[in-house]
């Protein structure tokens, strides 16, 4: 995927965007520029190589973050996507190289998601509810960690994309 692509799916979640006289809120993008919302309100063009995203890695996921004023659980919030009835007290988080689990364990059934990635990029997204597979949510938990402004193209090991946890 090209960065240009990649930024296009970030613009309508207000990421954060650094350059090399500051930082600024993503605003709009061509093939060839970038448009940023810069202190005081003013909008800067930058060119697409100049500008690096703020992203968080795909480790965060089972950290706690605050994104708009909120602090929660990213693992839990995805395990709440694929079933409402998961909360901190019943879901459980096990993560392995590479990839992420996220399952509850109940009488009648198991509920997980499965996130496996490689290098930050993600390579899969496999969800069940009681046996049955949901292709419609991996594209919900794609969008919802596009939201939350995690990597999932692999942008910060390209350097094309700043860890958050190194800028904020």
């Amino acid at each position: 995927m090209k960065l240009e692509e990649a930024i296009c799916l970030y613009l309508p979640h207000k990421v954060n965007i650094k350059t090399s006289d500051g930082k600024g809120l993503l605003y709009g993008v061509t093939k060839e520029y970038i448009s940023i919302l810069e202190a005081g309100g003013s909008i800067g063009m930058w060119d697409i190589s100049e500008i690096k995203l703020v992203l968080r890695p795909m480790s965060d996921i089972t950290k706690e973050i605050e994104h708009e004023g909120e602090r929660f659980v990213p693992a839990i919030k995805i395990a709440q996507l694929v079933d409402n009835r998961h909360n901190h007290e019943i879901s459980k988080i096990k993560t392995y190289s590479g990839s992420v689990k996220i399952y509850d364990e109940r009488p009648g059934g198991i509920t997980d998601v499965v996130i496996q990635f490689d290098r930050g990029k993600i390579l899969s997204i496999h969800s069940t509810l009681y046996g049955n597979t949901f292709y419609s949510t991996c594209e919900r938990v794609k969008t919802l960690l596009l939201k939350y402004h995690f990597d999932v193209f692999g942008l910060i090991e390209k350097e094309q994309a700043v860890n958050y946890n190194e800028v904020i």
